[in-house]
């Protein structure tokens, strides 16, 4: 993650919201155990969009995701 010296989030969050994780398996999909937290914010380090899902409440970092413009969309599944 980016954390400075005081281990502070230094990432400018534009989103952040509880989420799990699936698995996804040819067309069947399935929910994984862990408990997280998905954010998607600016890294002051390298000035890029980043996703992340991290662990709660460890908030380890599991997934690091680059956005950029036009590579992804939010929508609803259901």
């Amino acid at each position: 993650g980016y954390r400075g010296e005081s281990g502070v989030n230094l990432m400018e969050t534009i989103v952040k919201f509880k989420a799990g994780r699936c698995k996804r398996d040819g067309k069947s999909v399935t929910p994984l155990e862990a408990r997280g937290v998905v954010q998607m914010g600016i890294s002051p380090e390298d000035g890029l969009c980043h996703f992340q899902w991290r662990t709660r409440p460890e908030s380890r970092l599991e997934l690091d995701l680059i956005v950029f413009e036009g590579d992804a969309r939010w929508r609803r599944l259901g």
